[in-house]
C-alpha cells in the first residue's frame, strides 16, 4: 500500500511538469498519452521514460498502427522504453543509444536486428515474442550452420550487448536455441521460462562469468544442459522446474579435471562423445556455488541422482516437488548446509529419513498419501515441518521423536490400560473411525497418535460422556487442577461431544486441543 502512494505522488510531481502537454513531461506511463505522443512524433528530448503496451487501449484507437522508423529520432535522452505488442516498422537505428532499459512484449521479428542500438541496455525482456534464435554473434536467424559470422565493429571496441545485466526471454514459443553468451560479459540474470521449443544452450555459457541467477523452468523439450555450467563461479540459484528429465540421470562432472576442457567454441556434439560411455544419459555439473536450486516437477525418479552432492557445499534450499521418488534421494545427505528441502506433491514418497543434521524446514504433505516414515539422526535439532501432515491418514506413519500413529491393535495393551481403557479387545475389534484427508474419506481402524510423548486416541461414542470423567464443563474450555500425587503423572483423559451439522456426518476433522499450564506457563497443541 505504501508502495502504491509513494508511486502516485511521482507520478502526480511528473504530470505537474506540463498538465495538458504529456510530452513536455520527462516520464510518459498512460499508455493513451504514449501512443498519441508516438503517432504524431512530438516526443523530445525531454524523455526519459515511455510506456506503451497496445493491449491496454481500444482496437478502434489504436487500429492497425505500426511503430514509423524515425517516431523515436528525437528522444535522444530516453533511457526506459516499453513497447509491447507494437508493430513495428523500419530500421532500428533510430533507437535512443542511451537506452538503459528496454521491453518489448510480443517482439514480432524473428531475430533481434543488429542495427538496434544495444551497447548501453543493462535489461532486456522479450518475453513472448517470435524470435526463434538467440545468438549476437551472427548476422541473420538462419540456423547455426548455415549463419555468418557478424563482423561489426563498435565503437571503442564494446560489444554489442556488454552492459547487459538482464535477458528475460520467457515464453518465447518459437525459440530453438541459445548462444553467443561471450557477447554478454556482465549478464547477472538469464530467466528462460516456458521455451517449449527450446532444444539448445550453447556452452559458451560459462563466458557469462557474473551470472547469479539461472531459470529454465518449464523448457520441455531441454534435454541437456551445458557441461560448461559447473564453471560458473557465482551462481547462486538454478529453477530447472518442469524440464522433462524422464530416462535422464544427473552426473557430477569435475569440470576443473586437467581431462576436461571447454572453450566457448566446442560443440555440444563433441562434449558429448568426450564423456565415458558409461554416461550414457544426461550429464552436468552444476555449479558449486548454488545456494537454491528447484527440480520440481522434472519426472525425475531416484535413479536419476548421483550418489554424491557434496561438490554442492554452498546448498541451502533444494525443492523435489511433484516427482515419482519413492523416498529421499541418498545424495541429499551429503549436503553439508542444507536447510529447506521441500518434497510436497510426490505422491510415491514412502519415507523421508536421515535428511542432513542441518536442516531446519522439511515441507511435505499436499498429496504425499503413501508416506509413512519420516526419521532424523539423534544430534538433529528441531526443525518445522511444514504441511497438513496432522490430517494425512494411511494406516499407519512415524515422524521420528515426534509423531507416530498406529492401529489400536498394534499398541501394547499395558500402555492402553496406563491411559484407563478398559474393554480393550471389544474396542479394539469394533471401533472404527471415519477421518477427511485429502484424497477422499477412508474407513480404518481406531488409531494411536503419538506426539512428543503424548498418546492419545479418539473414537466415536454415542452414549454420552463416561460417568468416570469428573471434570466437566460446557463451551469452548475448561480449568481443572491436577491433584499432587508422588506417582509419576502418566496421561491425561479427555472427552469432548459436539452436535455435528448433517452435511458433516460422514466425515470430520479432529478438532483441534490447547492445553496450557497456568503454574508453569508451557502449553502444547494436539
Amino acid at each position: 500500500m505504501m508502495h502504491q502512494l509513494v508511486q502516485e505522488m511521482g507520478r502526480d510531481l511528473v504530470r505537474q511538469e506540463s498538465p495538458y502537454k504529456p510530452w513536455k513531461r520527462s516520464r510518459l506511463w498512460c499508455h493513451v498519452e504514449s501512443f498519441k505522443v508516438l503517432k504524431h512524433k512530438k516526443g523530445k528530448r525531454n524523455l526519459l521514460g515511455l510506456a506503451l503496451d497496445t493491449r491496454m487501449l481500444e482496437k478502434k484507437l489504436c487500429g492497425s498502427f505500426k511503430l514509423k522508423k524515425d517516431s523515436l529520432r528525437k528522444m535522444d535522452n530516453l533511457t526506459l522504453l516499453q513497447l509491447n505488442y507494437v508493430q513495428l516498422n523500419g530500421c532500428f537505428r533510430t533507437f535512443p543509444e542511451g537506452l538503459r532499459w528496454l521491453c518489448m512484449h510480443g517482439f514480432p521479428l524473428k531475430s533481434i536486428p543488429l542495427d538496434l542500438p544495444m551497447e548501453n541496455l543493462v535489461a532486456l525482456d522479450l518475453s513472448y515474442s517470435n524470435i526463434e534464435y538467440f545468438d549476437m554473434s551472427y548476422s541473420n536467424p538462419q540456423p547455426p550452420a548455415k549463419r555468418q559470422k557478424f563482423v561489426r565493429s563498435c565503437s571503442k571496441g564494446k560489444r554489442l550487448l556488454g552492459s547487459l545485466k538482464v535477458l528475460d526471454l520467457s515464453f518465447c514459443e518459437q525459440l530453438h536455441s541459445l548462444g553467443g553468451f561471450f557477447e554478454l560479459p556482465e549478464l547477472e540474470r538469464l530467466i528462460v521460462v516456458s521455451c517449449i521449443s527450446l532444444i539448445v544452450v550453447c556452452e559458451s555459457v560459462d563466458q557469462c562469468v557474473e551470472l547469479v541467477h539461472i531459470d529454465l523452468s518449464y523448457c520441455y523439450k531441454l534435454k541437456k544442459l551445458p557441461i560448461s555450467l559447473g564453471k560458473l563461479k557465482k551462481v547462486q540459484t538454478l529453477f530447472l522446474d518442469g524440464c522433462n528429465f524422464c530416462e535422464s540421470k544427473i552426473e557430477m562432472w569435475d569440470t576443473n579435471s586437467s581431462d576436461f576442457s571447454i572453450s566457448s567454441q566446442t560443440s555440444s556434439s563433441t562434449i558429448i562423445d568426450a564423456i565415458p560411455s558409461d554416461f550414457k544419459f544426461f550429464v552436468t555439473s552444476l555449479p558449486s556455488s548454488l545456494i537454491v536450486l528447484s527440480l520440481a516437477n522434472s519426472n525425475l525418479s531416484n535413479e536419476s541422482f548421483p550418489r554424491d552432492f557434496s561438490c554442492l557445499s554452498m546448498l541451502e534450499d533444494l525443492c523435489l516437488d511433484d516427482n515419482p521418488i519413492v523416498s529421499m534421494p541418498n545424495c541429499v545427505r551429503s549436503l553439508p548446509r542444507l536447510k529447506i528441502l521441500s518434497m510436497k506433491y510426490c505422491e510415491m514418497v514412502i519415507s523421508i529419513e536421515h535428511p542432513p543434521y542441518t536442516l531446519r524446514v522439511l515441507s511435505v504433505g499436499h498429496r504425499n498419501t503413501s508416506l509413512q516414515k519420516i526419521k532424523f539422526d539423534e544430534k538433529m535439532s528441531p526443525l518445522n515441518i511444514d504441511g497438513p501432515w496432522k490430517l494425512l491418514s494411511p494406516l499407519s506413519y512415524e515422524i521420528d521423536g515426534m509423531v507416530k500413529i498406529q492401529p489400536l491393535a498394534c499398541v501394547e495393551k499395558k500402555v492402553l490400560r496406563s491411559l484407563g481403557w478398559t474393554n480393550l479387545d471389544e474396542l479394539i475389534k469394533e471401533r472404527h473411525l471415519e477421518t477427511c484427508t485429502f484424497a477422499e474419506s477412508d474407513k480404518s481402524q481406531t488409531k494411536m497418535y503419538y506426539e512428543f510423548g503424548i498418546f492419545s486416541t479418539m473414537y466415536h461414542e454415542d452414549k454420552g460422556m463416561p460417568n468416570w470423567i469428573r471434570c466437566r464443563s460446557k463451551g469452548p474450555s475448561i480449568s481443572f487442577t491436577i491433584p499432587s500425587s508422588p506417582k509419576k503423572l502418566r496421561g491425561l483423559n479427555f472427552y469432548c461431544m459436539e452436535t455435528m451439522r448433517q452435511f458433516s456426518y460422514d466425515t470430520f476433522v479432529l478438532p483441534k486441543i490447547k492445553i496450557s499450564n497456568i503454574t508453569k506457563k508451557p502449553h502444547m497443541d494436539l
